[in-house]
């Protein structure tokens, strides 16, 4: 089978809404078109289409996006609702998909490719790398620390929405890597029932914290379901944990969408049922870590060009000089990583994806010892190179799943 893919019409969105409902169960056919006929985010010009004598067997999204990186902000592409008619799978319909969401991409100058997978082996195959993961909590409110307490206050979305949008912005920047929130995400958070709370700093909003009370009327067990908590300086961050945990009056639990390498260890204890995780340190938790993002580079020229504010980076080439350890160089245009170990000098040829973890700092241990890039006692010297390069590890909370 060789489909031809070409850009939607109007006439597929039918089509394209049937295919959708078919691959991603839980939105019927009638509505999934009627939001994209609606979106105010995507248009038909931005759908791809597999077809094969005059019969739609597929269909991609591409979504013009913004993300931070490495302290810049990069136009970004989102490959979104990789779909196949059933009677079509596992004939290299959505592999052909995917590679014409990339040619796009490529011919608008858009550097980078980020998608939620289905499945990490067949993204992988196509050459994106897994750099965000999401540890996904559940704990006792009375297990998170008491910490510094601020003045915690209501905020209304309707008026309070350009605060708290900008609050957002500014610690997206801050932190230098994440997804940049279309106005039409925004739109869909506060047509939702989330309260919101926040803490300022004179007339600036600080940081804020959006949670709705979910009680389960079988088990009666009441949770507080946090959405978002962003804070701008640690004293804010502080004072929101301090809020949520003197809700255990009122609450059960408290659920949390973290990054996964946020160390939750100092929370949690021994578990009361089975299938939930005792990490030994006196408090309940039950916790699961959910495949994040996955990114493809698609012109590294590109980015190494802009990269100035993350280390001291030549033209075509980077030098990082590591407190002890070996020396590390990456060219990028030849694609082969130096590791200078005092006399002895090794070049090593790597893949984009070995590339592309080291560039997100996600490149781990076994990663690291398989490429001979370190021993068993390299961990530290590995970590830093990984907050010498990508600063803090891609987080994308669930609202910006797209």
């Amino acid at each position: 089978m060789t489909p031809i893919i070409r850009a939607a019409t109007e006439s597929d969105l039918s089509a394209i809404a049937r295919i959708g409902a078919q691959s991603f169960p839980g939105v019927n056919a009638k509505t999934r078109e009627k939001q994209i006929r609606e979106s105010s985010q995507i248009g038909v010009e931005d759908i791809l289409v597999a077809e094969e004598s005059g019969r739609l067997l597929g269909s991609a999204t591409v979504i013009p996006m913004e993300m931070w990186w490495a302290g810049n902000r990069w136009p970004t592409g989102g490959l979104a609702s990789v779909a196949v008619a059933p009677e079509a799978r596992r004939q290299g319909v959505a592999t052909r998909l995917c590679g014409a969401a990339v040619d796009r991409l490529r011919e608008r100058d858009v550097p980078l490719c980020l998608l939620y997978p289905f499945e990490t082996e067949f993204y992988t195959a196509l050459g994106w790398s897994l750099v965000g993961l999401r540890r996904e909590v559940t704990l006792r409110p009375s297990a998170l620390p008491t910490g510094e307490r601020g003045e915690v206050v209501w905020l209304d979305p309707r008026q309070d929405a350009n605060a708290l949008m900008r609050c957002h912005g500014e610690w997206l920047e801050q932190r230098g890597v994440g997804l940049v929130r279309h106005p039409a995400i925004w739109s869909r958070i506060f047509d939702q029932p989330w309260q919101w709370f926040g803490i300022r700093d004179g007339d600036r909003l600080d940081g804020y914290v959006a949670m709705y009370d979910d009680r389960d009327p079988v088990t009666i067990c009441h949770t507080l379901r946090v959405g978002e908590i962003i804070a701008l300086s640690s004293k804010s961050q502080r004072a929101l944990t301090a809020f949520l945990h003197d809700q255990q009056a009122q609450v059960d639990w408290v659920e949390l969408s973290l990054p996964a390498e946020t160390p939750v260890e100092a929370m949690v204890s021994s578990p009361r049922t089975p299938g939930q995780t005792d990490l030994g340190c006196g408090n309940f938790l039950c916790s699961q870590i959910c495949t994040g993002a996955m990114v493809r580079v698609l012109d590294w020229n590109r980015l190494m060009a802009d990269m100035a504010s993350i280390g001291t980076w030549l033209r075509g080439s980077l030098e990082i000089g590591l407190r002890r350890g070996p020396h590390w160089r990456l060219n990028m245009d030849g694609r082969w990583i130096e590791v200078d170990q005092g006399d002895a000098d090794n070049t090593l040829t790597a893949d984009e994806a070995t590339l592309t973890k080291i560039l997100w700092g996600v490149l781990s241990l076994s990663d690291a010892v398989a490429w001979g890039l370190a021993d068993l006692r390299g961990k530290a010297d590995l970590r830093a190179l990984g907050a010498l390069l990508a600063q803090p590890p891609l987080f994308i909370p669930r609202w910006d799943n797209f």
